[in-house]
């Protein structure tokens, strides 16, 4: 917006009274002290404002930390039973009836039938001889799942290796076909 040169013109004319004058420089002076005042309030409060944002980032950082440091913990001793339980389970002096009665047991309580199972005996590898269990199981999904759930509280360390589901015609069964690895020592070591 560009001023015409009568605006100018009607400016000048007006400050030649004494009020228009006094009004005009009453109207600077409060305008400086508005902005002195803004300085002096907004200066401080912008640097308490600052000092609080580094304070909050400075708890932020050290609560994230110790959350960080709490679950490193819970996990560490999370870590050490699962240590101590497995030790159990490598230490499980089982013979292969022993580990065909676990898993046939599990089988019953988790409402499924054992169709057929096969066993075979892996090569010793760092003291530990594998049997691996070929099983194929019948029953409900949920059953199926429940089984598959409760391989990891056997006595032994057992664990599925392989699974392949196939739907049943004609029925709500499910046909399971497991392969499962069961980790024992070796039998020089068992005696030792």
């Amino acid at each position: 917006m560009r001023l015409s040169r009568n605006t100018w013109i009607d400016f000048a004319f007006a400050l030649r009274h004494s009020w228009v004058r006094v009004g005009l420089a009453s109207a600077a002076a409060v305008m400086v002290l508005l902005v002195l005042l803004v300085f002096a309030y907004w200066r401080p409060a912008y640097h308490r404002h600052a000092a609080l944002a580094e304070r909050v980032g400075s708890l932020r950082k050290d609560l994230v930390a110790a959350m960080r440091d709490e679950e490193l913990t819970r996990t560490y001793d999370k870590t050490q039973k699962d240590i101590v339980r497995l030790e159990k389970k490598l230490d499980a002096e089982s013979g292969q009836a022993a580990l065909v009665d676990n898993v046939t047991n599990l089988a019953r309580q988790s409402h499924v039938n054992v169709i057929s199972e096969s066993y075979e005996e892996g090569h010793e590898d760092s003291g530990y001889v594998p049997l691996f269990q070929v099983i194929a199981l019948q029953g409900g999904y949920e059953d199926i799942r429940d089984f598959l759930r409760g391989v990891q509280c056997l006595p032994t360390w057992t664990v599925v290796r392989e699974t392949r589901l196939e739907r049943l015609h004609d029925s709500q069964a499910v046909k399971a076909i497991l392969t499962l690895v069961t980790y024992r020592k070796a039998a020089k070591q068992i005696g030792s």
